[in-house]
């Protein structure tokens, strides 16, 4: 009820003219940031944010959201007058009237949409600087987040979260799931959450004002991918058409072609893979990546052995890191949409598989074994674990590596690119001689972000009037504006970084 009784606009009379900005603090890689102005609110769109850092000269950029709200009046004035010159074609256009608002702009709210470091990094210095500040996330993106970050595992006891910042940002959470509606005092004005696939309890969020509808997507999915719901089935229950969509681009000049051929057609080098005895290494970033290979692989080699006897099913060795994110799937399961939820709920966890083994620095004697698929990251083999892994497994030529996900950094680069030697430092080099499915079938690629494909479904369904993109480069994303107006979206475009921009 935080919401119900506060309005956009002071003057009710005039809540039928409540004007929508946005404003993006940082566009830079691996960082996502943006300032939605609904009326006199100004609600944050995620908080990957870096901070300062004296010795590396770094200035950081919560000051960019400081700066926004101290000269806030002023970049609405300059909007308003391109606005009105661009929609009269007459340079002297008339001076614009600010709004009465006594007081000083704030953020107003924080939206989490999911728990990865590009989205959710600056939350807690921005609860350090804004305290009371309400947080919008769902439950599995804080327990996430607090686990990945915080000291909590760490503690004696497991009743509550024992630091201060961490229990600052607990405090502010208002959680939102699939579904929530958060209505203000003005009429027709609210927003509304949607499964965004991507990750467990990653969120979209429709903004309404009046009959402007706006939709962030954060970072998404459209079909299912096990054992995360897509943003597909629940498409249906947002009002179209959407006047602006700000959607992850990401992978949206990519083809992954059909996900299930994709799965299917690496599942079946597995099982080949498995027949001999030899070891598999699957890359996988992120640890929501690994939890979908891990399902998918135990669900297909259990129903070889149920239907045909098999005898030769693998053990599945699984990164450490990953076992958080389970942790809080077994804990929440009643969010996470489909047959996985039923499973936990009916005490036939898959999870608790006997095929299912974990490792740290501490243990890895497994190497030594045969008939192991190994899942671990990141895929670009640029630090970690992996880089023991690989080190065994990669100078077998009969066994397999498939690297999923972004690869951006050597060695994992150079190996796409026809390396036959992985250079992790100048001491330290190997020979690369096992199958790698990358280079022998190039057009295999799983990831947990949409493509090409995914993005039309997204138009088709939701007939945007103008499509901005957020999360990659200008000069990546040409061929995917011009597939968008293909579609018959009339208005494509990027953020521009720190511009105000009137949206209605």
């Amino acid at each position: 009820n935080y919401f119900s009784e506060i309005s956009i606009v002071e003057d009710l009379n005039d809540s039928k003219d409540i004007r929508v900005t946005i404003y993006p603090i940082v566009l830079k890689p691996n960082h996502n940031c943006h300032i939605i102005g609904l009326g006199k609110l100004n609600i944050l769109l995620d908080c990957g944010l870096s901070e300062k850092d004296e010795e590396k000269e770094i200035e950081g950029d919560f000051r960019h959201i400081e700066e926004y709200l101290q000269n806030l009046p002023k970049l609405i004035q300059d909007a308003e007058s391109k606005k009105l010159k661009n929609d009269f074609d007459n340079s002297d256009s008339p001076e614009v009237v600010q709004d009465d608002d006594s007081e000083n702009p704030k953020i107003d709210a924080i939206f989490i949409s999911h728990s990865h470091y590009d989205h959710i990094s600056g939350l807690k210095k921005l609860i350090k600087l804004y305290p009371d500040t309400p947080i919008l996330s769902s439950r599995i993106t804080i327990d996430l987040f607090i686990l990945r970050d915080s000291k909590f595992n760490k503690q004696e006891t497991h009743e509550e979260i024992e630091e201060v910042e961490y229990q600052n940002i607990v405090k502010n959470v208002i959680y939102v799931e699939n579904g929530t509606k958060i209505e203000f005092k003005d009429k027709n004005c609210f927003f509304s959450f949607f499964h965004a696939g991507h990750m467990p309890g990653a969120l979209m969020m429709l903004v309404k004002a009046n009959n402007f509808r706006l939709l962030y997507t954060g970072d998404y999915t459209y079909y299912d991918i096990t054992p995360f719901a897509g943003t597909k089935r629940f498409l249906k229950h947002i009002s179209r058409p959407i006047d602006y969509l700000l959607i992850d681009g990401t992978s949206a000049q990519e083809d992954f072609g059909n996900i299930t051929d994709q799965f299917h057609s690496l599942i079946l080098f597995l099982e080949q893979k498995a027949e001999y005895g030899d070891n598999s290494l699957i890359g996988a970033d992120p640890s929501s990546l690994a939890i979908s290979f891990m399902l998918t692989f135990w669900r297909y080699f259990r129903k070889l052995q149920l239907r045909r006897d098999y005898k030769n099913r693998p053990n599945i060795y699984v990164d450490m890191m990953v076992r958080k994110n389970i942790q809080v799937i077994n804990h929440r399961y009643e969010y996470i949409y489909g047959p996985i939820s039923r499973l936990i709920k009916d005490k036939a966890n898959p999870f608790n598989s006997i095929k299912f083994r974990w490792f740290d620095h501490s243990n890895l004697d497994f190497l030594r074994k045969k008939n192991n698929i190994i899942i671990s990251h990141p895929p670009d083999l640029s630090y970690g674990l992996i880089r023991n892994i690989i080190n065994s497994v990669g100078r077998n030529p009969h066994n397999f590596v498939f690297l999923a996900g972004s690869i951006h950094e050597p060695p994992g680069s150079d190996l796409l690119g026809g390396s036959e030697e992985i250079e992790f430092s100048e001491t330290w080099k190997m020979p690369f001689r096992a199958f790698l499915l990358n280079t022998f079938a190039p057009n295999i690629k799983i990831k947990l972000h949409a493509d090409k494909n995914q993005l039309r479904e997204m138009i088709t369904a939701l007939e945007p009037k103008k499509v901005c993109f957020f999360h990659q480069s200008a000069k990546k994303l040409v061929k995917a504006a011009e597939f968008v107006k293909e579609l018959g979206v009339e208005k494509v475009s990027l953020p521009r970084k720190r511009k105000l921009l009137i949206l209605n």
